[in-house]
C-alpha cells in the first residue's frame, strides 16, 4: 500500500471497520465508509434461538435442543437449508441425533477432505429445488461458508450454530497476547471478531440479488448480549428471539406464508 497512491479496500464482511482498518494496515487519518444493504429488508428473516448454548462445556447438553431447532426450523419451508457448525465434531454429533427425527429430508453432510470435484458434486445438489427439503451440514469458515453462489431457491435457509469462535492455537493466543499488550484487547481481536467473520460470511450466502428471499437463524445466547448485538449488520434489526416470547417455527411460517410449511 505504501507504493501506491491510494487504496481501496472493500468487502461485504469488514465488520467492525475499526478492528480491519487496524489488522490490514490502516492509520488513524484514513477513511472509513460503511453502506447500507442494498437488498430490501422484507426479504431477510433473522431470528435468534438464545434459548441455547454452543460454548463447549454446554455442548452435550444442549445437543438435543440444538438438533431439534434445527429440525424445527427446516420443517417451516420446503426448500434448500445450509447449517454452519464451529466444528466437525459439533456437527456429527448433531446429526447424529438429527437423522433420528422423522420428516422428509434429503441429508448432505460436508466430508473432512473434499476435492475440487467432490465440492462441485455436493454444489450440484442445490441445482434441484421445491421438491424436497435439502439439508445441508457444514462446517463454519470451510469450503462452503465463503465464495458461493446459490442464487434464488437454490438456497432460501441458513442456520448457524455458535459464534463462530476459532479453536484455541498456539498462533491464536500469540494474537491475543499480541493485542493485550497493545490494546487491551486480545481476546475481542484474536476469538470474537474472527469469528463474528465466519457468522457473517456463513450467512450471506443467503441473499445475493434483490430478488432473492431468505430465513436466517442464529443459534446461541451470546447473539442476544449487547457485544454481539452491537456488531451484527443494522439490516438484522430488530432482531426477534425465543426468550422474548417468539416461537421461531411461527416466526418462518409467518415469513414464508403457513402454505409453504410442512404438515
Amino acid at each position: 500500500m505504501s507504493s501506491a497512491r491510494s487504496t481501496i479496500l472493500f468487502s461485504a464482511t469488514l465488520s467492525p471497520l475499526a478492528y480491519f482498518k487496524n489488522i490490514l494496515g490502516g492509520r488513524n487519518e484514513d477513511a472509513t465508509l460503511r453502506l447500507p444493504s442494498p437488498f430490501p429488508r422484507e426479504n431477510l428473516l433473522v431470528f435468534n434461538e438464545d434459548r441455547i448454548e454452543t460454548r463447549f462445556r454446554h455442548r452435550a447438553r444442549f445437543l438435543e435442543g440444538t438438533a431439534r431447532s434445527i429440525y424445527d426450523w427446516a420443517r417451516t419451508h420446503k426448500g434448500n437449508v445450509m447449517v454452519f457448525f464451529p466444528s466437525y465434531k459439533y456437527l456429527l454429533d448433531t446429526l447424529d441425533i438429527f437423522e433420528g427425527y422423522e420428516g422428509d429430508f434429503e441429508i448432505l453432510c460436508q466430508d473432512r477432505d473434499m476435492d475440487e470435484p467432490a465440492r462441485d458434486a455436493f454444489l450440484a445438489q442445490f441445482e434441484a429445488y421445491g421438491d424436497i427439503t435439502r439439508i445441508a451440514f457444514c462446517v463454519m469458515g470451510g469450503v462452503f461458508g465463503e465464495g458461493i453462489d446459490l442464487v434464488g431457491e437454490r438456497l432460501t435457509s441458513v442456520i448457524i450454530v455458535g459464534v463462530g469462535l476459532p479453536q484455541v492455537s498456539p498462533e491464536q493466543e500469540i494474537m491475543k497476547e499480541y493485542y493485550d499488550e497493545k490494546d487491551h484487547a486480545g481476546f475481542t481481536y484474536a476469538y470474537t471478531y474472527p469469528g463474528l467473520n465466519k457468522v457473517l460470511q456463513a450467512a450471506g450466502r443467503l441473499i445475493r440479488t434483490d430478488t432473492d428471499r431468505g430465513a436466517l437463524l442464529l443459534i446461541d445466547s451470546r447473539f442476544a448480549s449487547p457485544d454481539y448485538l452491537r456488531l451484527l449488520p443494522e439490516e438484522w434489526h430488530p432482531l426477534p428471539r425465543a426468550s422474548l416470547g417468539f416461537s421461531p417455527g411461527e416466526t418462518a411460517k409467518q415469513f414464508w406464508g403457513t402454505d409453504q410449511a410442512h404438515a
